[in-house]
């Protein structure tokens, strides 16, 4: 296994998960099942990505930082796919 941490996919904002297009757009796509429905309301928080990867650089598992090094989620879990590992 190899460890990695990426910055990439912090850009998130909460009016970007919250406003009326994300839930429109939810909306439209009830039916389909959410892949991370416990992290999703977290994405604006993370600033920071922990992965680890396997020896083809695939992630396999993700933690999520804020901007003060504290714990938001980890995935893959039994409800979250994962952000990189879906």
């Amino acid at each position: 296994m190899k460890y990695s941490s990426t910055m990439l996919a912090t850009n998130w904002t909460e009016k970007d998960l919250r406003g009326w297009k994300t839930r429109l757009l939810y909306l439209i796509l009830f039916f389909i099942p959410k892949a991370n429905p416990g992290n999703e309301k977290s994405y604006h928080l993370v600033d920071k990505w922990l992965l680890e990867l396997d020896d083809n650089l695939v992630p396999q598992r993700e933690v999520a930082l804020d901007k003060n090094g504290k714990l938001q989620f980890v995935a893959p879990d039994d409800k979250n796919f994962g952000f990189w590992t879906e």
